[in-house]
């Protein structure tokens, strides 16, 4: 018995309606494709054995890879026959979900068993895949087929990008950190892809995503000694006591240094706090040299208190003047900027792919590209492609969204060494205090909220860098 859906008979040797319900699945998963697509036929003696004939005439090169696809995502098949004219017919070997995903897992296996010359810690390759999304890697080399694709279940579907074609047979499973194509039969990881499609080693490729994943910092060499956390000089201790200080601040700062008497009876410095005055922050600097003057220790007791009392405020405010030394520290050798680029610091994955496509679309208003870090991997020592990137900038743009660490690291060696910033934040309490006097945009990650960031990141950049010539 025959049934027509979509302009495709299908039909059951035993007229099983569930067999039924998967060869509509299969059309439907076939799309525009299945108008090549005369008839579908299950064996249902055999058992999800399928021969699909084609119209005469209709041959599309991208059959064979929609055809498996379609077999496969709609459960599994123990072989499907191919019928077309001019002898293009073809068999497809049997495919079932859980098969993949055995012989996927035994080449992980073999693959990651022994790992050339490297430490890894225990665990860190299962870390590194959970927190680098599969599918925001491969969103640089692919366009997702959203007809397909259910984000939210973390199952993806796109043009393979290890070959050229226009059917979605490339399938990416966030859930389970895996991908597929039924065209070439490419499959891995997010550790494999990014060696795949950069062609890197498995080093260069671990320590380019152990960057993203904000774990580089465990595969540095080992340090005995673990350094004291850095003091704020007495420049730096002003502008947070005039910042953050108030009249009880002082007192205690008093009873702890022995200077209470001093604090209290000097004639301008409370005064001048309590009313906003002008001259109150050089009464603040009187106070920190005669202290420094003095040579009592209490200068020591100053900062540990400022480290204890304000310690995010006070790490901020010491990490530009440690960055100021990264050329020398970290070995890059310093060239003459070229300044023909825009790059962009921002964390990766969780929901920044759309941000990232906003600052491009930005940046194409002006003369020059952007480029995010983990785009540009020329050396084999990680940060000297960072310290690269940054250098040869015209502007540096830093997504300060969460805090996260490896961007404050970047925007310090970018304020350190003279570029322009622009911050962008989803969240103002995000942006550190001695930064807040810069201006900065903040912005809702949703169409309209990056229609908005858009528009003023390509003001601010063409005031910096110019705009595109129109001809």
């Amino acid at each position: 018995m025959s049934n027509l859906y979509k302009g495709v008979a299908l039909s059951s040797r035993k007229d099983i309606t569930g067999e039924i319900a998967t060869m509509r699945s299969m059309v439907d998963w076939l799309g525009d494709i299945a108008k090549h697509v005369e008839h579908i036929f299950c064996d249902s003696k055999a058992g999800a054995c399928y021969t699909v004939t084609l119209k005469s005439g209709h041959w599309h090169d991208d059959l064979p890879a929609a055809i498996r696809a379609a077999g496969f995502a709609t459960g599994g098949h123990n072989g499907i026959q191919v019928e077309a004219d001019s002898g293009r017919g073809f068999d497809i070997d049997p495919d079932w979900p859980v098969d993949w995903l055995q012989e996927w897992e035994t080449e992980q296996k073999a693959t990651y068993g022994e790992v050339q010359g490297m430490t890894l810690p225990p665990g860190f390759l299962d870390r590194i895949r959970e927190k680098v999304s599969l599918s925001d890697v491969a969103s640089r080399w692919v366009k997702w087929d959203m007809r397909k694709s259910s984000p939210e279940k973390g199952d993806f579907w796109a043009p393979c990008p290890f070959h050229e074609e226009t059917t979605a047979s490339l399938h990416i499973d966030d859930r389970k950190g895996f991908y597929y194509c039924f065209g070439c039969h490419a499959k891995g990881d997010v550790i494999s892809l990014v060696k795949e499609k950069q062609g890197l080693g498995f080093d260069h490729a671990v320590r380019q995503l152990a960057f993203l994943a904000g774990m580089d910092a465990e595969l540095a060499p080992k340090v005995e000694a673990t350094p004291e956390p850095q003091r704020p000089n007495l420049l730096q201790m002003k502008d947070l006591m005039v910042e953050h200080f108030d009249q009880e601040n002082f007192l205690e700062v008093g009873v702890l240094t022995g200077w209470t008497q001093y604090i209290r009876s000097h004639d301008r410095l409370l005064r001048s706090l309590s009313w906003g005055d002008p001259d109150y922050p050089g009464h603040v600097l009187d106070l920190l040299t005669r202290m420094d003057e003095k040579k009592d220790g209490s200068i020591k007791e100053l900062q540990d208190y400022i480290n204890n009392k304000f310690a995010d405020e006070a790490q901020a405010i010491t990490e530009v003047a440690v960055f100021s030394s990264a050329k020398r520290s970290l070995g890059y050798n310093f060239v003459q900027p070229r300044n023909d680029v825009i790059s962009v610091m921002m964390p990766f994955g969780g929901g920044f792919g759309p941000v990232y496509e906003t600052i491009k679309a930005a940046c194409n208003a002006t003369p020059l590209p952007a480029r995010r870090a983990d785009e540009v991997w020329n050396s084999s020592v990680l940060i000297n492609d960072i310290l690269e990137l940054i250098n040869h900038s015209a502007v540096v743009i830093c997504d300060l969204t969460g805090r996260n660490e490896n961007v404050f690291y970047e925007l310090g060696i970018a304020h350190a060494w003279g570029k322009p910033v622009i911050p962008i934040t989803q969240r103002a309490e995000d942006v550190p205090f001695d930064l807040r006097h810069h201006r900065y945009l903040t912005y809702l990650n949703n169409s309209e909220g990056l229609a908005v960031l858009q528009s003023g990141l390509e003001s601010r950049l063409k005031s910096l860098v110019g705009e595109k010539p129109w001809f």
